[in-house]
């Protein structure tokens, strides 16, 4: 932690100082009734003592005074000091847990509390325990393995499905996710990846602007108050800062968003073709799958309307619409659970996206394609979706799943104007690039 030396000669506060520094235990302390009824019934099953700890942190930080302390005989005042407590053995002996010093966001403190506890109880293990019995130390290193991967799995779950991903409480609707997808192997090898994709996704919006459906902006400086942001609006609310907006106004210097160009992405709804033939079965398909649900998570951001088409053989493919506001969890579960087997056929899915702009309104949609290539589309097909694209103006981007026999990508050049191979990039590094052409 950073601090800086506070000059004890200049501080209002030098008289207490030097005061209080001569006595041989100086300290005062208060005890006052705080109501905390409210503070109680906002929590909603989160942990007391972690929350109230969370509160009194961030207060205690918020005053420079309660943050300085004696370093090698001077007065040092930190940028933030971090609480630590005492947690409870089972054998009555207590260890001392130094936790964030409220920095994080509140749900993100809890989670790090948490496993922070965990890991100083660990770390002060009674070396008689280790001395007992070889059974007794096996059960204990397979009780905490256990331990280990159910918190996971619950992370990994919540973290991949859940509205708030961050919430790892004991609510009702966690609950219920938790038994939904434990119950299903296909499920919970989505979630492997699907959580992952979504942080990617969330980083993805801290760092882009977006001003108007269709055009992607940038900052700059001006005095444009159309276009300026809401934080420097905001200075007209008060009197005080109302002069520091007009000079920043007048010398141009108003931070405002800056179009950078007029792009196809993101100007309307998303269709996904998700390859779901035999041959992707397994790890291959759970990927795609992860995929597919980032890019509903992208269109539910932007109010845009998803579509997932399911193919394999020429006769298998199923269409699941998502419209905005319009569909439950439950309906994104029953759609990545979905998986047809069989052979594969390109010719059904890309029909089925021409037929959504044609008869369902996804006019100028962004077209994911994803599949391991074995397959072509035939001439006629192809013209089909040629003059589909000049009447809609959209693009398809294709996603290769390549790896391990790479050299398919033939199949998909006649008709994707962007590929992406996984024999050539990261799962990651892929899913960062389609998340860049829609966000």
């Amino acid at each position: 932690m950073a601090y800086r030396i506070v000059n004890m000669a200049s501080d209002p506060r030098s008289g207490q100082f030097a005061y209080f520094r001569s006595m041989a235990d100086p300290w005062a302390g208060i005890t006052v009734p705080v109501d905390i009824t409210e503070f109680h019934t906002a929590l909603k099953g989160r942990p007391f003592f972690l929350s109230f700890l969370y509160a009194l942190t961030r207060a205690a930080n918020a005053v420079p005074e309660l943050r300085r302390r004696l370093l090698d005989g001077q007065v040092v005042e930190f940028d933030r000091c971090c609480p630590s407590y005492t947690a409870m053995k089972d054998n009555g002996v207590y260890v001392y847990c130094l936790v964030d010093s409220g920095e994080l966001p509140y749900e993100e403190f809890l989670v790090d509390s948490k496993q922070r506890q965990v890991e100083a109880v660990s770390q002060l293990l009674d070396t008689t325990m280790l001395r007992q019995k070889e059974a007794v130390d096996l059960a204990v290193s397979a009780a905490v393995q256990a331990a280990t991967e159910r918190a996971q799995e619950v992370q990994s779950i919540i973290g991949a499905w859940s509205d708030e991903p961050m919430n790892m409480c004991r609510t009702p609707e966690n609950l219920a996710l938790l038994k939904k997808v434990r119950q299903s192997t296909v499920l919970k090898d989505i979630s492997k990846y699907l959580g992952c994709f979504r942080e990617i996704f969330a980083q993805a919006k801290k760092n882009s602007y977006a001003y108007g459906r269709g055009e992607t902006y940038s900052l700059e400086l001006g005095n444009n108050l159309s276009r300026a942001l809401t934080s420097e609006l905001a200075m007209l609310a008060t009197p005080e800062t109302i002069p520091l907006f007009l000079r920043k106004y007048q010398q141009k210097q108003i931070k405002q968003y800056r179009r950078r160009e007029p792009v196809y992405k993101g100007m309307g709804d998303i269709i996904c073709c998700m390859d779901e033939s035999s041959s992707t079965e397994g790890e291959a398909a759970a990927w795609g799958k992860a995929v597919a649900m980032t890019l509903l998570e992208i269109a539910a951001e932007s109010r845009r309307s998803f579509a997932l088409i399911h193919f394999a053989g020429s006769g298998s493919c199923q269409v699941d619409i998502f419209r905005p506001g319009e569909y439950t969890l439950e309906d994104k579960l029953t759609a990545a659970e979905t998986f047809l087997g069989g052979g594969t056929n390109f010719e059904r899915p890309i029909r089925e996206a021409i037929r959504l702009m044609d008869t369902e309104g996804f006019e100028k949609a962004d077209v994911v394609f994803i599949t391991d290539g074995e397959c072509e589309l035939p001439d006629a097909c192809q013209q089909e979706l040629q003059a589909a694209q000049a009447a809609y103006h959209f693009t398809v981007t294709g996603i290769l799943l390549d790896e391990g026999h790479a050299g398919m990508d033939f199949s998909l050049k006649p008709f994707c104007q962007k590929i992406y191979r996984t024999s050539e990039l990261t799962d990651n590094a892929v899913v960062q690039s389609v998340i860049g052409l829609l966000v």
